[in-house]
């Protein structure tokens, strides 16, 4: 991952304007996949009306039981995906998950039958995370994407610190202009990134992101004490432990963190309550889909 540049891993809307803004002059080719939802196997019981044309004039009030998918119906996608693997894709690198270990194993090599692929294994480091499986669940961590951070800072031999930042610090607006913006910019982006192992440093990163363009001597010496802090936290990760009760689901949401105004303190909590319920419901639903058993 080339730390020099400032981007994030998402792909915006804006993105997508872009690209066809600047394709309009060249042709742009749309595929539609062929029926993918017809002849689907039911495993529900659906009932049409006899449908015009073929009504039967001794039973003209009976219903026909659809054996097959139509187009259209909502049990269509269901009816022709009973086995269903999810593929998670950025750029060229991609993580397959799915309940039936079989296709999961025989996919890749269809993959490689259309597209040269390598296949890698089970998962252990996917843009600069790094998963290793543990006795009761995962842990996901960010090392060597964090040692890559203090080799370009040239900070991986400098002492260490304990904590970020002090508590009763205050980054002033004003100061002497750091001399080398660029390095400064490049390294936060970089760190932004490392938060997604790494709450503990969220706040600290937060404070320090507020001054890109107007950076002082004393922001880059802050930036400085929270790489000597990262490097005495190498190690430092989130860990996903089973949960004590099989299948169920627990959320956590902070009323202060949503990114609207409230007008009370009683509507931002339903608010977060209701970002939180709708969370769970996409979780949900996957699980159902990977053929989960939930409460």
């Amino acid at each position: 991952m080339d730390l020099s540049s400032v981007s994030k891993l998402v792909l915006l809307p804006r993105a997508i304007h872009k690209c066809l803004v600047s394709t309009t002059m060249i042709s742009l080719v749309l595929l539609l996949m062929l029926p993918l939802f017809l002849n689907g196997t039911l495993i529900e019981h659906v009932y049409i009306e006899q449908p015009p044309g073929y009504i039967d004039l001794r039973f003209p009030n009976h219903v026909c039981q659809l054996k097959k998918a139509l187009y259209g119906l909502k049990q269509a996608p269901r009816a022709c995906t009973l086995i269903i693997i999810y593929l998670l894709l950025y750029v060229d690198d991609i993580i397959i998950t799915g309940y039936n270990s079989s296709l999961i194993d025989k996919f890749p090599c269809k993959l490689n039958f259309e597209f040269a692929t390598k296949d890698l294994g089970h998962l252990s480091y996917f843009l600069g995370l790094e998963a290793s499986t543990i006795k009761d669940g995962l842990f996901i961590s960010q090392l060597k994407y964090a040692r890559d951070i203090l080799t370009r800072a040239q900070l991986l031999d400098n002492k260490l610190v304990h904590i970020p930042m002090v508590v009763s610090q205050h980054l002033p607006a004003e100061g002497h202009l750091f001399s080398n913006p660029t390095l400064y910019r490049s390294l936060v982006s970089a760190l932004q990134y490392l938060t997604s192992t790494r709450p503990d440093i969220a706040h600290t990163i937060n404070s320090v992101s507020q001054f890109l363009y107007a950076t002082t001597i004393d922001h880059f010496l802050s930036v400085k004490r929270i790489l000597r802090y990262i490097k005495g936290t190498l190690h430092f990760g989130l860990t996903f432990h089973t949960s004590t009760t099989p299948g169920a689901l627990i959320a956590y949401s902070d009323t202060n963190w949503q990114p609207t105004v409230s007008r009370s303190n009683c509507e931002s909590k339903y608010r977060a309550l209701a970002h939180a319920a709708f969370k769970l419901l996409w979780i949900t639903q996957l699980l159902q889909d990977l053929q989960m058993s939930l409460p």
